[in-house]
């Protein structure tokens, strides 16, 4: 019964321990934050101040409270936005924690061969490869230190096409990508401002698009993003989801418990049936032995009523 009762119960824990509910993967959300600095001739009286301003950034994010125990997936990008842009640093929060501040910008300041001309198509689009995920998971944000004047390459990082001024957004800008991303852009001219916000308008991204002046861009405060959470549908869709789990496991549960229950009084009708034959199977050797004890011969009575002692035959010699 006790090697039953443990078999039972191992049983139990395991398929506790393998049920749906117990290894259901519990989503998480996570923020995904792009920098782009700018590293072009055009922005170089400004490039000294981005720097300072984006390190301010970073110690904002990597002041975020986190625990050994807990698993932050937030991860964080740096582009440096000039003749070829190019991803300067990329890593998670942990990540960010342990670099050291000046690793990044050293990198950057070492990019003076791509400085005469600054790809604003390009670099935006690398961007956009690292703002995925569903939205309702996944906080998106595009930070950018940039005059936004839009000067590519044309045959050689250093020859350029001339840049108009204000300079439009270019044609392969990647709006529709930037749907659902909160976008802060620091430095831009006014001119430049007018006309980029009335094409982000034109595609709809009015509220998600905004643009600091040169003078805002002196007092504005740039705040780090906020812990990512889950949207309101995403968790009302992964509670009823958890529930359904919980009911299924819940009824296998009780289905398992009748089976064990079950097998434990199948064993115990077993041990009693074991007994009750152990018994009748000893009960009648006793009657067997008895049997044959009185069912040996008796020697005669005497006249007196008692037996008469048997003595063994005289041998030779008449001696006994």
């Amino acid at each position: 019964m006790k090697h039953s009762r443990a078999a039972f119960c191992i049983m139990l824990v395991f398929a506790v321990l393998v049920s749906p509910v117990a290894v259901a993967e519990i989503i998480q959300p996570r923020n995904e934050i792009v920098i782009i600095v700018d590293a072009s001739g055009s922005f170089s009286s400004r490039q000294a101040e981005a720097v300072e301003r984006t390190v301010e950034l970073l110690d904002g994010i990597a002041g975020q409270e986190l625990r050994r125990w807990e698993e932050n997936r937030d991860r964080v990008v740096i582009i440096s936005l000039d003749a070829l842009p190019e991803v300067v640093w990329s890593g998670s929060l942990r990540d960010l924690k342990a670099a050291e501040t000046t690793s990044w910008a050293e990198r950057f300041r070492a990019r003076t061969d791509y400085a005469n001309c600054t790809d604003v198509g390009a670099a935006f689009r690398l961007a956009t490869n690292y703002l995925d995920g569903d939205p309702r998971e996944v906080s998106r944000y595009l930070f950018a230190f940039s005059d936004m004047i839009n000067e590519p390459p044309t045959t050689s990082i250093r020859q350029c096409r001339p840049a108009q001024i204000p300079s439009p957004p270019p044609e392969d800008f990647p709006w529709d990508v930037l749907r659902g991303v909160a976008v802060n852009i620091f430095w831009v001219p006014a001119d430049q401002k007018l006309i980029w916000t009335r094409v982000a308008e034109q595609h709809g991204l009015k509220g998600a698009f905004a643009m600091f002046t040169s003078s805002e861009s002196e007092v504005v405060p740039i705040m780090a993003p906020a812990p990512a959470q889950l949207a309101t549908e995403i968790i009302e869709e992964h509670r009823q989801e958890t529930t359904q789990r919980a009911k299924t496991f819940g009824k296998r549960i009780f289905t398992w418990a009748g089976w064990g229950v079950g097998f434990i009084f199948l064993l115990l009708a077993l041990a009693i049936l074991g007994a009750f034959l152990s018994s009748r199977i000893r009960s009648n050797r006793r009657e067997v032995a008895v049997s044959r004890r009185v069912n040996r011969p008796v020697p005669p009575l005497n006249r007196a009523g008692h037996q008469r002692a048997s003595f063994p035959s005289p041998g030779k010699g008449g001696q006994r």
